[in-house]
């Protein structure tokens, strides 16, 4: 579990993972995500033939913090205005991407990112950079919830005491004027 005292210990043994070339299953403030580095391609790929997800469904971004948001995507001073309060959260927000990131986590030069509001995750995001994430779940199904298994034993999975809900973060496209709700989530603003 996510403890204050073995947090590095498990912090360590998610680098490790992740410089294995495999994606682990880490807890967020809305599900368990499959998650890996966003620059480690190895481990992105993995992530769709761990779940039978077809390729051309891009994955969310998942940073640990705002500032590490600009990494990934331009955030203008509008829509950081409008994401005030509502970062660290369960919401993911699709802004214009950057150049450089792999087509798994861009279409029609848009990224989806999201800031888990969750107790280490800004400090494992600060050694690892950004993560590729999509729920930890087979194409198609429920999520898991902690209880039930992922469909791989041999994917490292860190648990935690909260209670999932099954309930993904909600998505709001920041690139429409107003910006709009693509995806109802756990908690909602629009």
């Amino acid at each position: 579990t996510w403890a204050r005292a073995d947090a590095e210990i498990l912090i360590d043994l998610v680098i490790g993972e992740f410089k294995k070339g495999k994606p682990v299953i880490l807890p967020t403030d809305t599900l368990y995500g499959l998650a890996a580095p966003v620059c480690n391609i190895e481990a992105v790929r993995a992530i769709y033939a761990l779940k039978g997800r077809p390729l051309g469904m891009t994955l969310q971004v998942a940073v640990g913090t705002v500032d590490m948001m600009r990494e990934v995507v331009c955030v203008d001073e509008a829509s950081s205005r409008w994401m005030e309060g509502y970062l660290p959260g369960p919401h993911t927000f699709i802004l214009p991407s950057k150049e450089g990131l792999p087509p798994e986590v861009v279409r029609d030069k848009k990224t989806a990112v999201r800031v888990p509001a969750h107790p280490v995750f800004q400090h494992l995001c600060s050694l690892s950079g950004p993560l590729a994430m999509s729920s930890a779940n087979r194409h198609g199904e429920e999520p898991i919830t902690g209880e039930n298994p992922f469909i791989d034993d041999n994917i490292l999975m860190i648990k935690d005491d909260i209670d999932r809900t099954g309930r993904p973060s909600e998505m709001i496209d920041m690139t429409l004027d107003p910006p709009a709700q693509v995806r109802r989530g756990k908690v909602n603003i629009l």
